[in-house]
């Protein structure tokens, strides 16, 4: 069966024009996702506006309601791929390799 990731469009334009190369558009991707530890994961992605690499902001919450950060997601550019751009086969890419779900396709939705 395929799954389409659903990425929703958060806040305003990050910077005039688009981002180098980027299929995202001019704003932040929000991808809500189930971890491999079964953590509910909330992610934010944009990009580096010199390099246009991807950046991720994310985290999850524990059973106190207390915010933490998910490295594993937000270390992903850095870690495993350096050369990973703000576009949507990089996020797909980024979300595969920590989420329960593996998904196929990416849908951006208002």
């Amino acid at each position: 069966m395929k799954r389409t990731l659903k990425l929703r469009k958060m806040g305003m334009d990050f910077a005039p024009g688009d981002m180098r190369g980027s299929d995202c558009g001019n704003h932040r991707l929000r991808a809500e996702i189930t971890d491999k530890d079964g953590k509910q994961v909330i992610a934010d992605f944009s990009g580096d506006r010199i390099w246009g690499s991807l950046c991720a902001d994310a985290g999850y919450y524990d059973e106190n309601g207390i915010c933490h950060p998910h490295f594993p997601l937000e270390r992903y550019h850095r870690d495993t791929d350096r050369l990973s751009r703000y576009r949507l086969a990089d996020i797909l890419k980024a979300v595969n390799s920590v989420s329960a779900e593996q998904y196929d396709d990416v849908e951006i939705f208002s």
